[in-house]
């Protein structure tokens, strides 16, 4: 049950800091992938991120709850799959979006873990994970 109420407040903590605030402006959150950035319709786009993110917290245990870092805008929650893989979904809440392109920051990588890939929205296929990574208003998902 923990777990559970763990998953849950991962998922409103998402919404909260990243699907909600998207379209304070009024403009839709675009989709962004390694190709490039396109203009969704709003309603696609909160979609999109909120059934992908709904999958990584709901289809796994979370471990603890998600955290900030000491500047509030860096944010990890951590899971475990049931085949025991830890997982580890982080953003900057600080970051943005734009037809044209997202900003970035570098997030290093926990080493006792031993993540090897990474997960972005929308995608099933991982990519190699270094000892950094690119994170921005979009969550990622580190996996070992």
């Amino acid at each position: 049950m923990k777990r559970l109420m763990l998953a849950l407040a991962a998922i409103t903590l998402f919404v909260t800091t990243v699907a909600l605030p998207s379209f304070a402006d009024g403009n839709p959150m675009p989709i962004c992938t390694k190709t490039g950035c396109q203009k969704p319709l709003p309603a696609y786009a909160s979609a999109v991120s909120w059934q992908e993110f709904y999958a990584w917290t709901a289809n796994n245990g979370a471990t603890q709850s998600c955290s900030s870092d000491s500047s509030g805008v860096v944010w990890t929650c951590s899971f475990d799959s049931p085949s025991g893989t830890e997982l580890l979904v982080v953003w900057d809440s600080s970051q943005s979006c734009t037809v044209v392109g997202c900003t970035y920051s570098s997030f290093t990588v926990p080493t006792g873990p031993g993540y090897t890939q990474y997960y972005i929205l929308g995608s099933s296929t991982g990519t190699s994970l270094g000892s950094t990574v690119n994170i921005g208003c979009y969550p990622i998902m580190l996996s070992q």
